[in-house]
């Protein structure tokens, strides 16, 4: 009576960690290439086909043995345990492939050996399933299917649920949790090995197999901590791999990644090692490093692979969001509420008017906001702003906070996420406008940051073919908008100044024709050749900022585009880098297009976008 409810509880122990398995294969791909519904789906659907037919393979074969259930358990424990980082490794492998064959053949590599994982795992589970539910082994398969076993087994999916929530509230990295889960499934198996007790040389061998797994993945825990750096930086920076061993080396300067985790996020900040002709380029267009050097120097701040914060040119991104909207109204608004992850980024160029009386930020993980208090850098980089007497944080999802809420703001800061599943894409949605206009006083506006559009034209859209535009502009005409206006970084590439100083910087007093002009006294004539590698340069970084807004209002009502902002130090914008932002001015059309209108009854923006898991290049 001993052995089978010990046999009871082995089958409920064993179905929970491979269903967790394929729970955390899932999340990993989710966090890297987002759709999360999606990728669990996929999961889920061939791991329960994979494990119907490990079933019936099981029950066709003539002969089974003891041995054979624990051989089954030692490759799901091996494949369970290294998935994840087995799914890093492929990723890398599949960049190597597209760079040497064909970029979707390195994909389809990826994505097969992904399903590859899922139903291997799917495979022992229904044959262990089918081992573990053996009668004495004379009856016929169909009548050797213990009932109790069954609710064993399906128990134990259920309770993987719990286990893996359980997991990742301990703020474990993701390939960690697969080494505990593999040390339970290995600790099964040595069980297994004693109760079963197969024959002497199946034994031993058996005894060395599970010896070496248990030796790999406890050195694996206790050296949990470089593996973290190793696979952050695998997954961060992209070098050209050139030779299948540039797959699993890592460059010695590639610097430590710092990862903060959340109850529900991980926040990265990485360290990158930035282009020599940054520094030159960016003082050419910002004054943030001339009059503060000790500023943070090449680092990104990453909120679940999704970039929240350049700390070398952020400004570029909060000037042209906050300011020019500021512009546009013609007047400073009184009350203004901030939207979205990362919105506490925003405050330090808010808190710049007086005469804005308050400013509500809305976060719904109260630990970023902790983050951005407590991190020394953060707190550099924010200037105090958090601290302003007139900044209130609320931690709570922005919709929950706005049914509550019956204030009306006169400006609303809308950090948009990435549009990566039907949850963020109810963010772009008719019914979110409609609710968020709202709470809009009859002549505030809001402005956001839309994914999708990276500068001041269609042509610069980041796909040609599935461009955003004419969806964005006919869902915000149906949600009863009457004034939109994109605008866009939208910097000078051709600054003769600019390039001048670059020229130099680059090739000295040979920049120009005459070696001995001298630029300080009189006007120089550039060398052509040297001129248009220098515009080559500063073009691309000028393309690396390119980023679209979209600035509403509910009514129409005149525009301004040259008001000054007394008392506010910009260290980008001037009049000309406003005129261009607003260069671009589409024709809108008298009605909209239903059928372009993204509703959360009927979605129609590209939510399905894979993304690189790789957001820093080098």
């Amino acid at each position: 009576m001993v052995v089978p409810m010990m046999m009871n509880f082995l089958t409920l122990l064993l179905s929970t960690c491979c269903l967790c398995y394929v729970f955390i294969l899932a999340r990993a791909m989710s966090l890297c290439l987002h759709q999360e519904v999606f990728w669990l789906s996929l999961a889920l659907g061939g791991f329960f086909s994979a494990g119907c037919a490990g079933f019936f393979f099981w029950m066709r074969r003539s002969k089974t043995d003891k041995n054979s259930l624990i051989f089954i358990e030692m490759g799901q424990t091996t494949a369970g345990a290294l998935a994840v980082p087995f799914m890093y490794l492929s990723y890398c492998l599949s960049l190597y492939i597209g760079e040497t064959l064909n970029y979707y053949a390195g994909l389809f590599l990826f994505f097969s050996l992904y399903l590859f994982v899922v139903l291997f795992l799917g495979l022992c589970s229904g044959g262990a399933l089918f081992l573990l539910s053996r009668g004495n082994g004379k009856d016929s398969a169909r009548n050797e299917i213990v009932p109790e076993r069954l609710r064993f087994h399906f128990t134990g999916f259920l309770l993987s649920v719990i286990v893996f929530v359980v997991f990742c509230w301990l703020r474990r990295e993701l390939f960690v949790i697969g080494f505990w889960l593999g040390l339970l499934n290995l600790g099964i198996v040595w069980v297994l090995i004693f109760i079963l007790r197969p024959h002497e040389q199946n034994r031993t061998r058996n005894i060395t197999a599970a010896s070496i797994l248990l030796f790999l993945l406890t050195v694996a825990l206790v050296r949990q901590a470089s593996l973290e750096q190793y696979f952050l930086k695998k997954l961060y920076f992209v070098k050209p791999v050139q030779q299948i061993m540039d797959v699993f080396r890592l460059d010695p300067e590639w610097q430590d990644i710092t990862r903060y985790r959340t109850s529900h996020n991980n926040i990265d900040i990485v360290p990158f090692n930035p282009n020599p002709f940054d520094i030159w380029l960016l003082s050419s267009y910002s004054r943030k490093y001339l009059d503060n050097p000790a500023y943070p120097w090449a680092y990104f701040i990453l909120l679940n692979h999704q970039l929240l914060q350049n700390a070398q040119w952020d400004e570029f991104h909060h000037e042209y969001f906050i300011h020019v909207p500021i512009i546009l109204q013609g007047q400073v608004p009184r009350k203004v509420l901030i939207l979205g992850n990362g919105g506490g980024l925003l405050l330090k160029d808010l808190i710049q008017y007086d005469s804005i009386e308050s400013i509500t930020c809305v976060e719904r993980d109260p630990e970023i906001m902790d983050f951005f208090l407590s991190h020394s850098m953060m707190q550099y980089m924010g200037s105090g702003s958090l601290g302003d007497p007139r900044v209130e944080i609320v931690d709570e999802e922005g919709l929950l906070f706005m049914q509550d809420k019956a204030r009306d703001y006169d400006a609303i800061y809308i950090t948009s996420p990435d549009v990566s599943g039907y949850e963020f894409s109810q963010y772009y949605s008719q019914e979110f406008f409609r609710f968020i206009g709202e709470h809009l006083n009859e002549n505030g506006f809001i402005v956001i940051d839309p994914k999708g559009i990276v500068g001041p034209g269609p042509e610069t859209v980041t796909d040609r073919r599935l461009n955003p535009w004419p969806k964005y502009l006919s869902t915000l005409m149906s949600s009863g908008y009457k004034t939109i206006v994109p605008y866009a970084i939208n910097l000078e590439p051709d600054n003769p100044k600019i390039l001048e100083k670059i020229g130099i910087v680059l090739y000295g007093r040979d920049f120009f024709a005459s070696g001995s002009c001298d630029p300080q006294i009189s006007s120089c004539v550039p060398e052509e050749e040297k001129l248009h590698a220098v515009k080559r340069i500063v073009s691309s970084f000028v393309k690396s900022f390119r980023q679209g807004f979209i600035f509403m209002k509910k009514k129409e009502t005149p525009l301004y585009s040259d008001v000054p902002l007394a008392g506010v130090p910009w260290q980008v914008l001037n009049q000309n880098r406003v005129d261009r932002a607003l260069a671009w001015r589409p024709a809108f059309p008298e009605s909209f297009d239903s059928t372009q209108v993204n509703s959360l009854l009927r979605p129609t923006l590209p939510v399905f976008r894979l993304r690189s898991l790789l957001p820093i290049s080098e």
